[in-house]
């Protein structure tokens, strides 16, 4: 029996009867009026019944009509498509792998997903085809990878493979390895609030690659992925570690390499890659979303300590000023910025990658330190004449004499990356590459310089270094000496030192000096060196 409630007003009863007989309305149309006068008589259940339609479908029309009466009824139209996925629904459904799965289960089901976030299985389903595609083209030749790091913070994502020498096998990968490398490619839900999860800050790649060389990258060729797009500052960045390939998955790219890592991660990891899919999910579990979520994981390689920083109270550090640097010798190569020009923060800050109240510091200490000029409240590039030049090389050159013989004298040996360095200007010189090969001769001189403990002295080096790349740039000098000399020169201050004889190593760098000098002195003219 159906309460008063439901009773309907005589002028509604009458248009919803004159519908159902009407031939100028749709069937739809003449559909629903008879299921809203059977409700108000029989009740949903009943209705539904009849009409032969769903009584979720037949209760919506009930509320359309008891909420907008006869207009919003007829106003009704049928849903098109495939029910939306919403944001939450997408992080709801992918993040189920951050999870362990409900209890007596090995792995997630599409039912247990559906089960746990009230998504029904064919969204499910339909989410996991999009986000997860089918691996195709995979080449049987291809070697197989070995996973070793895995970064996940606000800068982005990374994954660091080594290639092994075994060839891939024909056969798809277990579903336990492939459950893995999902979780670890599902941590990217977490790397930042979703307040923030829009946009991306620039010089974020920049920051991500910097990370792996500091935490993670071995001497060894090894493959990058990350999840954000390469910039001028990122390629910069691999024309100096040509051992290194970086490949960019941005967006849906990201998760949409499952199947195709899966296929190509040796079989041998899986303990492994069990183990770190665990700790992902442990501290998964921790994430508020209150603050940026960090994760970082290297298989312990052995890794060199880094080159430590001269003098803690310096306001700009080693890298940032060689980056900023770096920028300004682009931007003049590329006509960005001229001798007597104001420079632009906007414009150094985009090809360094740094941020730009960052790159204003950085500018400001270059101005303290004489190496930019200070007009106006403006910073300007410097003038430098070509002996201007050569009067820096060679006190840097001096400088670093002292800190050859010290190192020598107190028995303090290059470090490992000190190799490192040097491997890659092997490589570089081998691909032809000379502007990459002249900076990393730089950036290896910089880093004896800085292992030499003598804080003050290195921290002068490295500013000279700054001002010689800087003098260079402004005047189109070419640096650069043979490539096959700037490695049998470094090769042999690195001997030098690690052999502890002062006068050797101190004999081992001022060749190399003077081998500098005099290719630049062979550049300028009569006048030039009178200037």
């Amino acid at each position: 029996m159906v309460s008063d409630a439901n009773t309907l007003p005589l002028e509604d009863r009458e248009e919803l009867l004159r519908i159902t007989r009407s031939r100028q309305v749709s069937h739809g149309q003449g559909v629903r009026a008879r299921v809203v006068l059977d409700c108000a008589e029989l009740g949903v259940a009943e209705a539904a019944r009849r009409a032969s339609v769903s009584t979720t479908s037949v209760s919506r029309w009930w509320r359309t009509y008891r909420n907008g009466g006869v207009d919003a009824l007829l106003a009704v139209t049928p849903p098109q498509g495939r029910p939306t996925v919403t944001d939450d629904m997408l992080r709801a459904v992918l993040g189920c792998s951050l999870t362990a799965p409900p209890e007596g289960r090995d792995r997630w089901t599409t039912r247990a997903v559906a089960a746990v976030t009230g998504v029904s299985q064919a969204t499910v389903s339909r989410i996991r085809r999009q986000h997860f595609p089918p691996t195709t083209g995979l080449d049987a030749g291809e070697k197989t990878l070995i996973l070793s790091y895995v970064d996940v913070g606000p800068c982005g994502c990374a994954l660091g493979f080594e290639r092994e020498t075994v060839e891939l096998t024909a056969g798809d990968p277990s579903a336990t390895l492939t459950d893995a490398v999902e979780t670890v490619l599902c941590a990217a839900l977490l790397r930042r609030p979703p307040a923030d999860a829009a946009t991306t800050p620039d010089g974020d790649v920049l920051a991500l690659l910097r990370r792996a060389e500091r935490e993670w990258l071995p001497e060894a060729p090894v493959t990058l992925v990350v999840d954000q797009p390469l910039d001028s500052a990122a390629r910069r960045w691999l024309t100096r570690h040509p051992t290194v390939t970086v490949l960019a998955r941005p967006g849906p790219e990201w998760p949409a390499q499952l199947h195709h890592l899966a296929a190509r991660i040796a079989p041998t990891q899986l303990r492994e890659l069990r183990a770190l899919q665990k700790r992902i999910r442990d501290e998964a579990a921790t994430a508020t979303g209150d603050e940026p979520w960090t994760f970082t994981w290297s298989r312990g390689l052995p890794r060199a300590t880094p080159p430590p920083e001269p003098v803690p109270a310096a306001p700009a550090s080693v890298q940032d000023i060689s980056d900023t640097v770096a920028a300004m010798c682009s931007a003049i190569a590329e006509g960005g910025v001229r001798p007597g020009e104001a420079i632009s923060v906007r414009l150094i800050s985009g090809l360094s990658g740094l941020s730009r109240p960052r790159t204003t510091e950085v500018l400001n200490y270059l101005a303290d330190q004489a190496i930019l000029d200070r007009r106006a409240g403006h910073l300007w590039l410097p003038a430098p004449t070509p002996r201007d030049v050569i009067e820096t090389y060679t006190a840097r050159g001096l400088l670093g004499t002292a800190l050859m013989r010290t190192m020598a004298a107190q028995r303090i040996s290059p470090p490992a990356y000190v190799d490192t360095t040097l491997a890659r200007i092997a490589v570089c010189a081998e691909h032809r590459l000379d502007a990459e090969t002249y900076a990393l001769d730089m950036d290896l001189q910089d880093q004896l310089a800085l292992a030499a403990g003598m804080p003050r002295i290195s921290w002068m080096f490295v500013q000279l270094t700054a001002q010689v790349r800087l003098f260079i740039a402004i005047l189109g000098l070419d640096y650069r000496y043979p490539t096959a000399e700037i490695i049998a020169d470094d090769q042999r201050i690195i001997d030098e030192l690690r052999s502890q004889d002062p006068a050797r190593a101190v004999e081992a760098w001022r060749t190399k000096v003077d081998n500098c000098v005099r290719y630049m002195l062979g550049q300028l003219t009569v006048e030039d060196r009178r200037a």
